[in-house]
C-alpha cells in the first residue's frame, strides 16, 4: 500500500506507511458495545457484538 498526497504547489508530501509491530490473535474474545444518543426526536441506538477468534 502506498500513500501519497500533494499539496497545491504538487510536491509529495506523503510516504509509504510503516508498520512497527504485528499482533496476533492468541484467543478468543466477545465484546458487547452500545451506543446511545438522543437527539430531539426518537434518538438513536445500537448494540454491537463483537468476537474475535484464531484461525
Amino acid at each position: 500500500m502506498r500513500l501519497t498526497v500533494r499539496g497545491w504547489a504538487g510536491k509529495r508530501i506523503g510516504s509509504s506507511p510503516q508498520i512497527s509491530y504485528r499482533e496476533t490473535v492468541r484467543k478468543t474474545t466477545e465484546v458487547i458495545g452500545t451506543y446511545k444518543k438522543q437527539t430531539g426526536g426518537h434518538g438513536h441506538f445500537a448494540e454491537v457484538h463483537l468476537r474475535i477468534e484464531p484461525l
